[in-house]
């Protein structure tokens, strides 16, 4: 296999039109609908192309993102990196980012057989990260993410977590793990995601900490702040508001919007 960086890959040393610096670049593999792509657009990346199998996934990814050129449905077990690169007529790719099926290593598999302990079942997507990895040997992005759930740390013992890294540092990456809270970055979900960063050796280490620092925290980090207190008279008048647009012990759209006025400080003063 010869990487496209050595042979068609367009020089990063120094821009490439006109003067203009180089745009960043990334490929999404196992896209599905688009999560991916849609936080790497909105970090500054451009897409060169997205990956799935899934005709359902590639019809809403397409529907989500017109303006990307190669939004391919296929078999990425089938599909391989040269015949992507022929696509992409030696696009430099900066970036690779994906999240091969979970269903392998998820804790929540019970029904047909389990992926930890005495009723570990083999599972054949449990090797689809050696796609993922044959997509970064060819075009050596300078880092890759992989996205999956906690699960893949314990699963068959933690045996892919283990090969995944090793097989990926055998490629010429530092690699290393980071647990991220969805809702520490703003996502209205109780959800934990791992992800499995790597950086070229002669990079600096990408680590979420470094620079992804949360930008939401816990309630218990911020449980010790003082209440505000409103005036006597309009606390009891907006006590009042809320228990009277209560309907069947649920909250009315008025409410929401009373509680969310209370909170920014803007409800009106008493009688206004």
């Amino acid at each position: 296999m010869t990487s496209a960086l050595s042979t068609n890959c367009l020089s990063r040393s120094g821009s490439r039109n006109n003067g203009s610096p180089p745009r960043l670049t990334c490929l999404d593999l196992f896209c599905g609908c688009g999560g991916f792509t849609l936080g790497m657009e909105r970090a500054g990346f451009h897409t060169l192309a997205a990956i799935d199998n899934n005709p359902e996934a590639i019809a809403v990814f397409r529907h989500n993102f017109p303006h990307i050129p190669h939004v391919l449905e296929k078999d990425l077990t089938r599909f391989r990196p040269e015949e992507l690169d022929e696509i992409l007529q030696g696009e430099c790719v900066d970036v690779i980012v994906g999240g091969p099926p979970c269903q392998g290593f998820s804790n929540a598999r019970r029904r047909d057989g389990s992926n930890h302990g005495p009723r570990v079942k083999e599972d054949a997507r449990r090797y689809l990260y050696q796609e993922f990895l044959a997509y970064v040997a060819y075009f050596r992005p300078r880092i890759f993410v992989m996205e999956n759930v906690l699960g893949i740390k314990t699963a068959a013992g933690g045996e892919f977590y283990t090969r995944l890294q090793t097989e990926a540092r055998q490629l010429g990456y530092r690699v290393h793990g980071d647990e991220v809270c969805a809702w520490h970055y703003g996502v209205p979900q109780k959800r934990v995601r791992q992800l499995i960063i790597g950086t070229r050796r002669e990079l600096p280490v990408f680590t979420t900490r470094r620079f992804m620092p949360p930008t939401h925290v816990d309630v218990a980090q911020v449980s010790n702040l003082p209440y505000r207190r409103l005036p006597a008279g309009q606390r009891a008048m907006t006590t009042k508001a809320l228990q009277s647009r209560k309907v069947g012990g649920l909250e009315t759209r008025e409410t929401a919007d009373w509680k969310s006025a209370l909170r920014s400080g803007s409800l009106p003063a008493p009688g206004g």
